[in-house]
């Protein structure tokens, strides 16, 4: 008697924790660059380098990167840009997580505050927050299936999201601009602040599909002149491949991206001018591939002829509630108050999406964030043309989930696809954006699952004391299987011979039964 098993492939989260950093850091101005006047507008960005994990801890490297556009004290190079990074280095206890599981980091950037010293030295200062958990994938065998003709088994249908690849993986995409005829030639890239909009994952055959666009916005000097700054603002679509093996268009492939480096640069044309802007991204991608299965498992069995006696464990396994994409609108209006200086125009509109908090609320999901939105104007007054309005906005979005439990696992990841900033006057702008929120929600769920089978020969005489033909009355909770089961016959049997067209039996029905034994 040989049992065909097959095994159940699922993740499984062992351990989180969450770490707080505090990085403080002076910085020089570097002896190339002007005396630094006025901050404009400054940016920063947590990447994680390496990641281990140990037994109940994790240790984390990584860096805060940081840029400045700050407006100088010489009037011939009115804008300059400074960058740099604060490392960091540090270990999180994780309860559960194991040398052997991979770990995973969420880091966020809660709060960036660059102070100007004086005119040669800054301050940064940066409130990171890690959120670190391990990963396992564990296999558990069960039967599907019994290679012998004298065995009566009984099965069951379970759906299942089963975790077909776990794996991290880099993409790297490049895509261009050539400058409009009346834009000069570029110079000198002052500020540049590419951003991923309205990018969406797809596995399709034996590769990873990433789509979307890079919202690039840009300021520049001309090749021949630094009197005057110029700027573009494109959306360029990309769509990249990764390589993924035995991946096709009906699993689901859940996608965290983090862009882990920018560089915008200036490229020649055809004729060798310097009029291509090209915008370089690596993307760190931690990719789990899912595939939607129906397992027919054996649950019970038994023999007529030999006594058998079945080892059951409880199998884990995923069950998908949803796979959704929820768009959430948000905006308000901002009144600029008494100023010094009038906007004439809104030349850039930037944001940055986090996830504060997530909680299970009924049939659903809440989701609170916020959006960091960065507003780049020119301003009437010739000695501070450039200037930015900075604008926090919270949002709030329940994502529909019948039959969300407190124990359900969910991933939510939150991107910008649009944002729109107009002046609706003299005092007074309006911001609308929509963030995308993608979310996998899966429950988990348990069976008893068979795994292997002892057999022993019958106790006759026992059995010699069991009538062979018998009247039943079924009970209430009854089935066929077990009352076949208890008077070591067949559910077939039975049918056969109470002319039963199905296995629905009913309380009070009469049964004849006859005990089927070689």
């Amino acid at each position: 008697m040989e049992l065909i098993r097959k095994n159940i492939n699922m993740n499984h989260v062992c351990g989180k924790a969450g770490l707080k950093i505090t990085l403080d850091d002076d910085f020089i101005v570097p002896d190339s660059k002007p005396d630094i006047y006025k901050k404009i507008i400054d940016e920063g960005e947590v990447v994680i380098e390496s990641l281990k994990a140990g037994d109940d801890k994790a240790g984390i490297t990584g860096k805060l990167k940081f840029s400045l556009l700050y407006q100088t004290d010489r009037g011939s190079t009115p804008l300059e840009c400074m960058e740099g990074s604060i490392d960091f280095n540090d270990s999180v206890n994780v309860p559960g997580m194991s040398a052997g599981d991979m770990a995973k980091c969420t880091p966020a950037l809660d709060d960036l505050t660059i102070s100007i010293i004086n005119g040669r030295k800054i301050s940064v200062s940066a409130i990171v927050s890690l959120e670190v958990y391990g990963e396992n994938t564990y296999i558990s065998p069960a039967a599907v299936d019994i290679e012998n003709n004298d065995v009566c088994f009984l099965k069951k249908n379970i759906g299942l999201l089963a975790l077909v690849e776990n794996k991290r993986d880099i993409l790297r995409i490049r895509e261009q601009y050539e400058l409009s005829s009346n834009k000069p030639n570029i110079g000198n890239i002052v500020w540049s602040a590419p951003e991923l909009r309205n990018v969406e994952t797809k596995a399709v055959t034996d590769e990873l599909q990433v789509r979307g666009d890079i919202h690039l916005f840009a300021m520049y000097y001309a090749e021949d002149s630094n009197d005057n700054v110029q700027y573009i603002e494109e959306s360029l679509p990309f769509v990249g491949k990764v390589p993924l093996p035995g991946a096709n268009e009906g699993m689901i492939a859940n996608v965290a991206i983090t862009p882990s480096q920018k560089c915008v640069s200036a490229k020649p044309d055809y004729d060798g001018e310097p009029r291509i802007m090209e915008a370089e991204l690596v993307l760190d991608l931690d990719i789990k591939l899912y595939e939607e299965q129906t397992l027919n498992l054996i649950t019970d069995v038994y023999s007529v002829k030999n006594n058998i006696k079945p080892m059951q464990n409880t199998a884990q396994y995923d069950e998908l509630l949803i796979r959704n994409h929820t768009r959430c609108r948000a905006g308000d209006k901002v009144k600029l108050g008494e100023r010094k200086d009038k906007i004439l125009q809104i030349i850039s509109s930037t944001a940055g999406i986090s996830i504060d908090e997530m909680t299970v609320a009924e049939d659903g999901l809440m989701v609170e964030g916020a959006a960091k939105v960065n507003i780049l104007y020119i301003s009437d007054n010739d000695n501070e043309r450039i200037g930015c309005i900075t604008k926090e906005l919270p949002f709030s979005q329940k994502i529909d989930a019948s039959g969300i439990r407190e124990d359900s696992f969910y991933t939510v990841s939150a991107a910008v696809e649009q944002l729109n900033t107009a002046m609706l006057g003299s005092d007074e702008l309006e911001i609308k954006f929509i963030a995308g929120l993608d979310a996998l929600i899966l429950n988990p769920m348990d069976t008893q699952v068979i795994t292997e089978l002892e057999e022993e020969p019958l106790d006759y005489n026992v059995i010699r004391k069991l009538p062979g033909i018998s009247g039943y009355i079924v009970k209430a909770g009854d089935s066929l299987w077990n009352i076949a089961k208890k008077h070591y016959t067949t559910v077939e049997r039975i049918m056969e011979l109470n002319n039963l067209p199905s296995e629905n039996i009913k309380p009070g029905m009469k049964l004849l039964i006859t005990r089927s034994m070689s």
